[in-house]
């Protein structure tokens, strides 16, 4: 996300490093978050937007605690392999980014509310014409 002004904010990767329960009432999910780089090339170019005025890359560990009831371990695997605790640590991440940027004397700048990528499985294509199970 390009930022407004003299300042131009980075785009950056949200990817989910890990996600796996690591008992039978806890999980574990690890988001790292990391700006990306202008090509190499646009800098030579006379239009050339200004390089981004900061650079991050940061790792969340977020831990995920189940009560004990029956079913607790399996509700818990369901949960730990959807999208779900990332959309809840993603208002943490946003929350730090922007009170980091904040307290070095940059403007007041938030992250998208969500881009989220999950790379713990590719996804399968699906062919045209082809049913779904």
């Amino acid at each position: 996300m390009a930022g407004e002004g003299p300042y131009r904010f980075p785009d950056f990767d949200v990817n989910v490093l890990h996600s796996t329960v690591v008992d039978d009432l806890q999980g574990v999910l690890a988001l790292e978050v990391v700006s990306q780089d202008d090509p190499e090339d646009s800098t030579a170019r006379e239009d050339a937007r200004p390089a981004p005025a900061v650079k991050f890359a940061f790792t969340i560990i977020s831990m995920f605690r189940s009560a004990d009831y029956e079913g607790a371990t399996a509700n818990l695997r369901s949960f730990m392999e959807v999208d779900t605790p990332s959309l809840i640590a993603w208002p943490y991440v946003r929350s730090f980014i922007s009170d980091m940027l904040t307290r070095s004397g940059l403007p007041e700048y938030h992250l998208p509310l969500l881009q989220i990528r999950t790379r713990l499985e590719a996804p399968t294509p699906v062919e045209d014409g082809a049913e779904l199970e």
